[in-house]
């Protein structure tokens, strides 16, 4: 596989923050170039990103797509940034693409929550060999037949590339591609996806297969409890500027309260109408409001 571009550095500029445009990764140009060509050659409707920092990945994905129909985030702060950062960030860059970002720990939960297949994913999270595995077996359920998943840091960080091999051997019909990247690049996809053998243009089919997918259990008692409250109090997400925010155990946007500061079942009320340790009492606060009007109707991905 080839670069579509040689370099989107031109590009990028704008969306670099705090002085990152002067970073080595920035500098490169074989590092977003990757990106802009994985979304040239796919063309997503639907791109799920686990590891979003400032979200210039999905911004270089956005460029070489820019009709990408939703964008979902996952992300847990770790980087001192939240995702909310992240999505205002894409925001700029993205037109009319529904962003919904989740402030969520993927390494706590068993299932992620989003619903239908993603043609486009890029797991940038947890980089321990366990950790990185976890990533998979969430996104993989997930993964369309032409689609294909990128796994970042499989040079600067090897026993992610040890992991990913690791887990593509457990499935017969998936395939890994290494790409040298500026920090290394795995793609695993299905045989005769977009990258492995099949065609770019054809029409989005259905996934049919036989292979065995991961056990996962598709909602944990948390997970019931937090959907049950939500849709019975018509409300759980909150809508900022054409992004939906759902907080699981992180603040998204601190002392920016939301129109209902009533607390989740065993949680508390924070500053500002944060919601704090809600449903099963989980550590830290939630944060479901900010500047702008409540979605509709218990929207929960």
């Amino acid at each position: 596989m080839d670069k579509a571009v040689d370099s989107i550095r031109g590009l990028m500029e704008p969306y670099f923050l705090g002085g990152e445009e002067a970073t080595d990764y920035a500098r490169s140009d074989n590092y977003y170039e990757w990106y802009f060509t994985y979304a040239r050659l796919i063309r997503p409707r639907r791109v799920l990103e686990i590891g979003v920092r400032l979200g210039y990945s999905a911004i270089a994905m956005l460029l070489g797509h820019p009709d990408v129909g939703e964008l979902v985030l996952f992300d847990n702060a770790s980087y001192g940034h939240s995702v909310l950062d992240a999505a205002k960030n894409i925001r700029r860059a993205a037109g009319s693409v529904r962003i919904l970002a989740h402030d969520l720990d993927t390494q706590a939960i068993r299932a992620l929550p989003a619903k239908g297949e993603f043609d486009l994913i890029h797991v940038d999270g947890d980089h321990t060999h366990q950790g990185t595995i976890h990533d998979l077996s969430l996104v993989f359920p997930l993964l369309s037949r032409r689609g294909v998943i990128v796994l970042d840091d499989v040079d600067h960080i090897t026993r992610c590339r040890k992991a990913a091999r690791e887990f593509v051997s457990l499935y017969p019909g998936l395939r890994a591609c290494y790409i040298p990247t500026f920090r290394g690049h795995l793609l695993i996809g299905y045989d005769g996806s977009c990258v492995f053998g099949g065609s770019p243009a054809r029409a989005h089919s259905k996934k049919v297969t036989t292979m065995a997918k991961p056990k996962i259990r598709r909602k944990t008692t948390h997970q019931k409890t937090r959907r049950e409250f939500f849709q019975s109090a018509g409300r759980g997400t909150v809508a900022v500027g054409g992004v939906l925010l759902f907080g699981f155990g992180g603040t998204l946007a601190s002392g920016c309260g939301s129109d209902d500061s009533s607390p989740a079942p065993g949680g508390g009320t924070g500053p500002g109408g944060a919601r704090t340790g809600g449903a099963g009492g989980g550590g830290g606060g939630n944060t479901y409001g900010a500047s702008g009007n409540s979605s509709t109707g218990g929207i929960f991905a």
